[in-house]
């Protein structure tokens, strides 16, 4: 992998594809951490290079893709352990992450965190208060513009929609923040934890 000066991030009149290809290698292995920006190839975890909110405002603000709205649910329940966060398999490259999916025409973005908590994940509950964060990432050339909500799980089924196809697992925090493999979705994960530590200092 060429090595990274920070001179690549000086102009950034250059797309984002472009940008990310210089500093992605289409290679996993060990050591290789998935690319927050395209997901198309990997970036060296150790290598020196520009954070994931730096790399999304490379994208020109004239930007003319296609751009889709997702929602995502960040699963969560508390027990004798502490708290625990629902994690599940992407379809293709089986990685965890949170359910998520795009908001279909005439749902709210509340009512498509629903859907997707139980076709991904056999998941019922209620949202905790307004949505926790969003972010951004480009596939196949379209930007997808997510936006997160905490999930408090009240239902876990046994069966669901989706079982035969992506793993369910819960995990402590920390875990969490290790297995999920796309920057956004820890930066929701990081901004769900504060809200529910300022709602623990408000009880």
């Amino acid at each position: 992998m060429p090595a990274n000066t920070g001179q690549s991030f000086q102009n950034t009149a250059a797309p984002k594809a472009r940008l990310c290809n210089v500093l992605c290698v289409p290679l996993e292995s060990s050591g290789l951490a998935a690319c927050s920006v395209c997901e198309a190839g990997y970036h060296d975890a150790d290598a020196n290079r520009a954070p994931y909110a730096l790399m999304m405002t490379l994208l020109p603000s004239d930007d003319s893709r296609p751009s889709l709205k997702q929602a995502c649910a960040v699963p969560y329940r508390l027990t004798a352990q502490g708290l625990e966060v629902c994690m599940v398999t992407s379809l293709t490259r089986r990685r965890w992450g949170f359910p998520k999916g795009l908001i279909e025409p005439g749902e709210t973005p509340e009512q498509a965190v629903y859907r997707e908590a139980f076709e991904e994940a056999g998941l019922q509950g209620r949202i905790v208060g307004p949505a926790v964060g969003q972010y951004q990432y480009l596939k196949c050339e379209t930007l997808l513009e997510v936006v997160g909500y905490l999930l408090l799980v009240t239902v876990e089924l046994a069966s669901w929609p989706e079982q035969g196809v992506r793993q369910r697992r819960w995990a402590a925090v920390e875990e969490a923040l290790r297995r999920v493999a796309h920057t956004g979705q820890r930066e929701l994960l990081a901004s769900a934890l504060q809200r529910l530590e300022q709602m623990a200092g408000r009880a």
